[in-house]
């Protein structure tokens, strides 16, 4: 009797029937596509959970994507992640107060890492190593009337730092946290899929003025390289590690928006940022006494103390369609040393179109290309074995790529999204590259996919 009337609860979610736990002054649940989410605020619970300053939430995203020419070689891969998340107001404990946590179960196999030899910029943003894993975990106070809040916990960079309001409706990972950053900060840095125990502060000095800051563990993998070779994805592959061994990477920013006098939501926003991995980073092409690594008889590499880099964002409407459709462009730029990072210059930009035509206006498309330069310390590196070593490997000076997609906002809860990308020079050169280790050289690579996006 219990299993049939949850299967009818089910039925008259997904069909619309009426429900007794949904009606609200007499008044029918709506439709399955005029609804927030696909069961419809949990069958009900989700209203009663309100009132006790409670959200829960749950998304699932799957994909297939598939390598049309280039590459390793072509084929399809389907990967997906279902997200939970929880929000509760912390108020009737401590005022001014909330707390965030949510979690990943991720599956499939991305991409990147079985056809395109784990690139520098990965396919898909929600690619990563199978896994159910804690995120985010964290509080949040609020001081000042709210213009100042603090929050502490296991928390992730890419959540507030370097990003864009128009980077949104794109799938290729570097749109998110770019190349630069994954590629410098100590496995990774603090970013999805793994955050890191951290601190963060934020101050509004007006509406348009805001500074925020940031201090986190300086290695999410956990200081445990082990068998994982540093890979905090493996190291610590359920989120529960929650590591203090390694410190620090902060990072700072300041956003101005001119608009924000008058407009809720302001359209045009500039950002500048600065960040610094603590802990000692080596040279990636000569030791201590300026000789070339790869020479006979070098010694240890010149080391530093820690790495920087800094960065600008640029957010701009260019054009209003009408009250909720407009054409808005973003740029992004980013540098840090030659020496010692990776991946050296990095920039991004694009145009995102929301409500393309007068009848769709939650639809977006996205347009965007992202360069990364790699640091000419690798490229004198590998020049350097070419001579003395006599190593097949050559120089890959960037990776670059363009991203064209269309999300098709079909219900509030569901959208369905075609994506082309297009790879220039995918590489991914180990950060000091050995003769004795070939770096694949992959083709330029057309990439086709269909990602769909459920919430529950």
């Amino acid at each position: 009797m219990v299993c049939r009337s949850l299967v009818w609860m089910i039925a008259a979610g997904l069909t619309g029937v009426p429900a007794l736990a949904w009606a609200q002054d007499d008044q029918p649940a709506p439709g399955l596509f005029a609804r927030d989410s696909l069961t419809g605020g949990w069958f009900g619970a989700a209203a009663d959970l309100k009132e006790h300053g409670i959200a829960i939430g749950a998304t699932e995203i799957s994909e297939v994507f598939g390598i049309l020419a280039g590459g390793n070689r072509q084929g399809t891969i389907y990967d997906g992640r279902l997200e939970l998340d929880l929000d509760a107001d912390l108020s009737d404990v401590v005022e001014n107060t909330v707390l965030h946590a949510n979690a990943f179960q991720i599956h499939g196999r991305g991409l990147s890492a079985n056809y395109l030899g784990n690139n520098a910029a990965t396919i898909s943003n929600i690619e990563a190593t199978r896994a159910t894993r804690l995120f985010d975990l964290w509080v949040e106070h609020q001081f000042l009337n709210g213009a100042l809040s603090l929050r502490i916990g296991q928390i992730a960079a890419d959540d507030e730092f370097f990003t864009s309001q128009n980077t949104g409706g794109f799938i290729n990972s570097t749109f998110g946290w770019p190349t630069i950053m994954g590629a410098a900060p100590l496995n990774g840095g603090p970013a999805y899929p793994v955050a890191t125990p951290g601190l963060r502060l934020r101050y509004a000095v007006t509406n348009a003025v805001v500074i925020q800051a940031a201090i986190f563990n300086g290695d999410p993998a956990g200081g445990d390289p082990g068998s994982s070779n540093g890979n905090s994805q493996l190291s610590n592959a359920n989120g529960l590690k929650f590591p203090f061994d390694h410190g620090p990477f902060m990072i700072a920013e300041v956003s101005y928006s001119p608009g924000a006098e008058s407009e809720p939501n302001p359209t045009t926003v500039y950002k500048a940022g600065i960040w610094r991995q603590g802990g000692r980073v080596d040279d990636l092409s000569v030791d201590a006494s300026g000789r070339s690594l790869a020479a006979p008889g070098a010694g240890r590499p010149r080391s530093y103390d820690g790495d920087y880099g800094g960065y600008v964002v640029a957010d701009r409407q260019l054009y209003k369609l009408d009250q909720d459709r407009a054409l808005s462009a973003f740029l992004r730029l980013s540098a840090a040393p030659a020496s010692h990072s990776p991946i050296s210059f990095y920039v991004d930009g694009g145009m995102a179109l929301k409500g393309p035509f007068a009848d769709r206006p939650d639809d977006l498309m996205s347009f965007g290309v992202g360069y990364s330069q790699t640091s000419g310390a690798v490229n004198d590196l590998i020049h350097a074995q070419q001579r003395y070593a006599g190593s097949a490997n050559s120089v890959s000076g960037f990776e670059a790529l363009i991203e064209l997609n269309y999300e098709l906002v079909i219900a509030p809860w569901w959208s369905v999204q075609p994506d082309l990308q297009y790879l220039f020079h995918p590489t991914n050169q180990p950060v000091r590259p050995s003769p004795s280790v070939t770096i694949p050289q992959i083709h330029n690579a057309l990439v086709a996919g269909l990602r769909t996006s459920i919430r529950f």
